[in-house]
């Protein structure tokens, strides 16, 4: 009965390991396909997407390639992870949108934020990218929740690696939104960069501009 019940054991382990080293590879493929070089133009050529990658409303979508889309961000968070990989900026193929400004923590030498300004549609676009590095992880383990000091206490919490990260770059994000001054907001974040949730609080705590903000 032991034998048996260890045997069983050791199979359900590999089987599980398998599984998981399946699934990972399949998330790699997927996140190489999605952010090589030579395949943003699914972001902007409707021509050049696989059949069977997007459905006909999607591919509309990209037609359209209006501001506020899923795919026009995703393209410029693409171009972001592109230029963090390659070590030079990747230019928009969108002359209106422009790169205002990249913000660099205090914990990686790699650009954590990059801040487009879209004129003509008064809009600012916010990215932030998620974990790149040892110590960015070492933040992501703080998993204390803290007050964040630009509210009244006792009013909610966050994640504390988080806001230790956001107070070293808060002063640079509010003073590009405040010299920019625009109409419309944008905020894109992935992984580690889900500390944007702590910046929205902010804006919606603190600027006179957005609507939610005493």
């Amino acid at each position: 009965g032991l034998i048996v019940f260890i045997i069983l054991t050791t199979l359900f382990i590999l089987t599980f390991i398998i599984s998981q080293l399946w699934k990972y590879r399949q998330l790699k493929n997927h996140i190489r396909y999605t952010f090589d070089k030579s395949n943003l133009e699914l972001f902007i050529n409707p021509n050049v997407i696989p059949h069977g990658h997007l459905s006909s409303s999607e591919e509309g979508v990209i037609q359209s390639l209006e501001l506020h889309t899923t795919h026009y961000l995703l393209y410029l968070m693409s171009l972001f992870y592109q230029s963090l990989k390659y070590k030079q900026t990747l230019p928009c193929r969108d002359k209106t949108t422009v790169l205002k400004e990249e913000i660099v923590s205090n914990i990686s030498k790699r650009p954590l934020v990059q801040i487009y300004d879209h004129e003509e549609d008064d809009s600012i676009i916010f990215l932030f990218r998620g974990t790149m590095s040892k110590k960015e992880w070492s933040y992501n383990m703080k998993t204390n929740f803290v007050y964040p000091t630009f509210m009244a206490p006792d009013q909610i919490y966050v994640h504390d690696g988080y806001f230790q990260i956001y107070e070293n770059i808060s002063a640079k994000l509010w003073a590009i939104y405040n010299k920019l001054n625009r109409k419309h907001v944008y905020i894109v974040s992935h992984s580690l960069g889900n500390l944007s949730t702590i910046f929205v609080l902010d804006l919606l705590y603190n600027s006179k501009n957005i609507c939610g903000s005493d």
